[in-house]
């Protein structure tokens, strides 16, 4: 699961930049798609690494930034594809499914960042998340490849606040030939979070206290054959949070304005 909160920003954001008031799902060319797309298929999928999506990706339960960790949390807990290092007290758990291999780490921490076996309500102060992630899929004409790496730390477990810091990278490619052409698509993108706070009581205060988020995303479109064309795009997205739905975000040389209660953006500059 990507993180619902940076897949925000990057498809709000891109949708506003581009000025269309929708989303285009039937397609003949690139330009059929909105501004980060490409055509694939008859298709707009989202260009490798453009989507801007995932610093906290596949965190499971606690990829939209929440963090139900019950107490005693512990090996009994974990299902079958789910191991226990006693030594690391690390607790790593993959799921493959579909072409995709998904592996999660996960450590307890106390207030001086010693490892613990469990999570216990008043003693443990952080949680570490690594998730690693490697995928591909393979069609008669279209062939993609994606790999990410996730490490993120969620503190604050002894007080009201749940604060968020880390960083995340990912690498993808996308293939895809008819008769005209060979189109590659690749992207990288580099994340982090810091400083993200939320108050414990999500329900009663939904949107970060503080704290910012980036991305920064380098993708490329080459086209050979009997259509030769090469496309590179750079972009930098910054969010700072300040416990309100309104919330700042740029895109380059573009300031404007997230919505994080109706997910638009609007009052670029």
């Amino acid at each position: 699961m990507r993180s619902y909160l940076l897949l925000l920003i990057g498809s709000s954001l891109i949708g506003a930049l581009a000025g269309c008031g929708g989303d285009k799902s039937g397609c003949s060319v690139d330009d059929d798609c909105v501004v980060g797309d490409v055509c694939v298929n008859g298709q707009c999928r989202a260009l490798a690494g453009a989507d801007l999506s995932g610093v906290v990706g596949d965190l499971g339960a606690g990829g939209d930034l929440a963090t139900p960790i019950p107490d005693g949390w512990n090996p009994d807990a974990l299902t079958a594809s789910c191991s226990f290092n006693a030594d690391a007290l690390l607790y790593t758990c993959t799921k493959v499914a579909e072409g995709k291999t998904v592996v999660k780490s996960y450590q307890f921490l106390d207030a001086s960042s010693k490892a613990m076996e469990r999570f216990i309500r008043g003693t443990t102060e952080s949680v570490h998340y690594l998730v690693k992630t490697d995928g591909s899929e393979a069609r008669d004409n279209y062939t993609t490849a994606s790999h990410s790496l996730r490490d993120v730390t969620v503190s604050g477990f002894l007080g009201p606040n749940r604060v968020w810091n880390g960083f995340g990278s990912s690498a993808d490619t996308n293939s895809y030939k008819d008769e005209l052409s060979t189109r590659k698509y690749t992207g990288l993108s580099a994340d982090t979070l810091t400083a993200v706070t939320f108050v414990d009581e999500r329900s009663t205060h939904p949107f970060p206290l503080s704290g910012v988020a980036v991305r920064v995303v380098d993708y490329s479109a080459v086209s050979t054959g009997k259509q030769v064309e090469t496309t590179t795009v750079h972009r930098r997205v910054v969010v700072t949070f300040n416990g309100t739905a309104d919330v700042p975000i740029s895109l380059g040389d573009y300031a404007c304005v997230l919505h994080l209660d109706t997910h638009k953006v609007d009052g670029c500059r």
